[in-house]
């Protein structure tokens, strides 16, 4: 009998053409795929050299394991090994923040997920585990039909993972190598038995089909696009095949009832055709016993690349069900804080996360909605908020300035440091930072150094487009142009802040609306973005760059005023307070339910929205967007 020497190449093929479904997972295609073939061929690599020298199974073992661990510190090298390349002690420990950093990523980072060094070498551990098992159950055990099983486990995780699915013709190329990997271990099992022949005595090539294989291979041709399309047929079932040609509204579709899926096209669009148009579109009414509510917190933007902010839509690991309570954030006991209770009335709006004011404590609504106490959002993967009517209590914070001052630096070995400090290199705006918080030494005095920048004493307005610049980066034009809105003023500071070494992140939701009958109606006109900033020991505080008086129905804090209104107002009094009888244009009683904004209300009902929110604080914070905050 010969020896086996095809077959676990074949099967190394197979395993890579079975990660064919990861495309709909990573984001590119190099930075992940490169590592994980080097990672397969060089672990398959090892096992046939032990094999060509004869050599046996536990050789073959260790030979593997050595390769793999070999090429797994090549490629993600700490820079402390022997030899440069040989691990060490500082190789492992690198590996161990390399799994740290990769949950991390897994928790905080939605699908696609960007191909950092962490997920790479997450990926390419159990790439590289799985090569190793398939390599074993073909050349020991002699049982390529069981490799099936890690292949197919590649698809079931891309599948579980996926918030989309996938298509499915990924799953032909890991069938196909399957079907490979059989066919060659049949003829190998045949030519350890020795050379074939005919009925007449001629010799029979290796690769010449009996009719026996070719009944097989006519049976397989048959049976696997069978496999693939009957079940798209069932009733029940849904393999997304047939979604292809035809739209309902399960899941999928482009039903938003309750349990059903809007329809997944972006609403900016939409929403820009009524702002052009000059109409107001009503989101929906709230009613609630605080008399002078904040901004409603909707989703949360804490991924920074050169382009903006990009807000996660994939809750944390640490989210849960509504159902089993919310616990309020740990915050200083000297801070003051006031529980509330909310009701919000979805009449145009229909997202996958619920508009809160503050800090959720309890929530009563339908569908299969979860907290992130990570970002303090509650969304659902499956429920919009078309229709729907909940009943929240929530709690607010009121931070004094001298509280604010005496926080101290948080630890760089923070995870929340860690999550919410990095951002791109750009000179500019690190001068800038610097030059602005020089000889300052408490976080909130660099922070409302960088909040009191954007001011109009400093060349700064509202402007519902931004103008082009010649310096090749967004924020940079924006910050010498000195005009946009929302985006840009929240954008700009959280970089900024982050520069400082700061943690910050974009908020995305709604102003509180304005007064009518019922309590406050929102409209599209309410959309607005903010900054998050975290101080060790009172958690998340809220600071908005955005000039109020360009803010419909603004929230001013006590320790961060408007500079713009700081010489004319009292800190944290908010000019559009309906108590406020100062202002002539303050709202002093209920309004016409026919024109909450001072406009005719048109009957618009956006029930096509994927998160984040509509209107121009969409998933991507662009620098440059035209729009309406």
């Amino acid at each position: 009998m010969t020896q086996r020497r095809t077959t676990p190449i074949v099967a190394g093929f197979s395993l890579i053409l079975a990660t064919a479904p990861l495309v709909v997972i990573f984001k590119g295609l190099f930075e992940w795929f490169g590592p994980m073939l080097l990672t397969v061929a060089v672990i398959v690599g090892a096992a046939q050299g032990m094999r060509a020298l004869r050599r046996g199974t536990l050789i073959q073992s260790l030979a593997m394991l050595t390769a793999f661990l070999l090429v797994t510190t090549l490629l993600f090298r700490s820079g402390g090994e022997y030899l440069g390349f040989l691990p060490s002690p500082a190789t492992f420990a690198h590996f161990a923040r390399l799994a740290q950093l990769a949950g991390t990523d897994v928790s905080d980072q939605a699908i696609p997920v960007d191909a950092t060094d962490g997920l790479v070498f997450l990926l390419v551990t159990c790439i590289g585990a799985l090569a190793i098992i398939t390599d074993l159950i073909v050349s020991t055990f002699n049982s390529a039909a069981v490799v099936g099983l890690p292949l197919l486990t590649l698809y079931v995780a891309a599948v579980a993972i996926s918030p989309v699915g996938v298509p499915w013709l990924l799953f032909i190329p890991g069938a196909v190598g399957y079907v490979w990997l059989l066919m060659t271990d049949n003829v190998e099992r045949v030519r350890r038995y020795g050379r074939r022949f005919s009925g007449d005595g001629r010799g029979i090539d290796r690769w010449e089909p009996s009719p026996l294989a070719t009944t097989g291979r006519w049976l397989a041709l048959i049976a696997i696009p069978v496999a693939l399309i009957i079940p798209s047929l069932l009733p029940g079932m849904d393999s997304g095949l047939l979604a292809m040609f035809y739209n309902s509204g399960g899941p999928g579709g482009s039903g938003d009832g309750p349990g059903g899926n809007p329809s997944r096209v972006d609403p900016v669009a939409a929403l820009q055709g009524a702002l052009d148009a000059g109409a107001t579109t009503e989101m929906g009414t709230v009613t609630t016993d605080n008399p002078n509510p904040g901004n409603m917190k909707m989703w949360v933007a804490s991924t920074l690349t050169e382009q903006g902010f990009q807000a996660s839509i994939t809750p944390s690991a640490n989210a849960g069900p509504i159902g089993e309570g919310i616990p309020p954030p740990t915050v200083a006991e000297n801070v003051e804080s006031m529980e509330w209770t909310a009701t919000f009335t979805a009449s145009g709006l229909a997202d996958y996360a619920l508009p809160l004011y503050g800090y959720p404590t309890q929530i009563e609504a339908e569908g299969d909605w979860v907290y992130d106490p990570l970002t303090g959002t509650v969304s659902s993967v499956s429920r919009s908020t078309a229709g729907l009517s909940f009943t929240y209590t929530y709690v607010d914070y009121e931070y004094t300035v001298e509280q604010l001052r005496a926080a101290a630096e948080l630890s760089d070995l923070s995870q929340i440091y860690r999550d919410n400090t990095s951002v791109p290199d750009n000179p500019y705006v690190a001068d800038l930072v610097e030059e602005l918080t020089a000889g300052l030494t408490s976080p909130y005095d660099k922070v409302m150094a960088i909040h009191d920048h954007f001011s109009r004493d400093n060349g700064f307005s509202y402007e519902l487009s931004t103008e082009d610049g010649w310096s090749g980066s967004a924020i940079v034009d924006f910050l010498e142009n000195k005009s946009g809105f929302c985006q840009q003023y929240a954008g700009a500071m959280a970089w900024m802040v982050r520069q400082a070494d700061i943690p910050a992140r974009v908020a995305i939701g709604m102003t509180r609306g304005n007064v009518v009958r019922e309590g406050f109606r929102v409209t599209n006109f309410n959309f607005h973005s903010w900054v998050e900033v975290y101080f060790d020991g009172l958690g998340w505080v809220p600071f908005d760059p955005t000039p109020a008086s360009s803010v419909r129905t603004p929230t001013e804090y006590e320790w961060a005023p408007d500079p713009d209104r700081a010489g004319n107002s009292t800190p944290g009094e908010n000019p559009n307070d309906p108590a406020n009888p100062d202002d002539p244009d303050a709202e002093t009683g209920p309004q016409d339910e026919s024109d909450p904004n001072g406009q005719a209300a048109q009957a618009i009902t956006f029930d096509a929205y994927i998160p984040p929110p509509p209107g121009p604080c969409g998933s991507q914070w662009a620098w440059r967007e035209s729009g309406s905050c």
